[in-house]
């Protein structure tokens, strides 16, 4: 059964542009802090494309308890979402929901790996960032395979290499990455995450 979203109305503080097909918008609530959100989790919005629609943005990086971030890529030939989105500027108004997570990060992993494939890191860059933490701890070993069909595509790239350092190995083209040889080098209790196409 699912549950009922309740929507709030909130207003686009910034943009800026990570990639030329991704654009990183800032959002605040209107009336109340901007709810701290776990790393995986998502914030639905409503956009006008053609007839209004729900679409679903993650959350990209710690929370400040003001603002969500999110970003999303431009698909020319999509169902207008992205164009939609594209199309709001800084001041107007939207509606969102409060974070939801249906992407939860174990901590309790031997290691772990992290697979991206272009805007499939929006997810990640806050699963980066708590295993980066964890690793400095003395925990789990951590290793980020980020893909994209560009160098220029690769956006959060700085972030990621802040927080992970040589742990981020970036694949840029077509060539794919070695799935099986990545598994085969994780040891037992390792967790994988993925999203994107990689």
């Amino acid at each position: 059964m699912k549950s009922e979203i309740h929507w709030m109305p909130a207003r686009v503080v910034a943009t800026r542009e990570l990639t030329p097909t991704v654009r990183e918008f800032l959002i605040r609530p209107d009336s109340v802090p901007a709810t701290p959100h776990e790393p995986g989790a998502h914030l639905q919005v409503q956009v006008l494309a053609g007839r209004m629609q729900t679409r679903s943005y993650s959350l990209v990086g710690e929370p400040d308890g003001v603002h969500w971030r999110i970003a999303v890529k431009r698909m020319d030939d999509g169902r207008g979402g992205s164009l939609a989105m594209w199309r709001l500027a800084v001041g107007d108004r939207l509606l969102v929901s409060e974070p939801q997570s249906h992407f939860s990060l174990d901590l309790g992993a031997s290691a772990y790996l992290v697979v991206a494939g272009g805007i499939g890191i929006t997810p990640l860059v806050f699963m980066a960032q708590r295993l980066a933490e964890l690793a400095q701890r003395g925990g789990a070993g951590v290793r980020m395979l980020y893909g994209a069909r560009s160098q220029e595509e690769l956006a959060y790239l700085p972030e990621l290499q802040r927080a992970l350092g040589e742990r981020v190995v970036v694949h840029v083209g077509a060539a794919p990455i070695d799935f099986a040889a990545e598994i085969a080098k994780l040891p037992p209790g390792a967790q994988l995450y993925t999203c994107g196409p990689v």
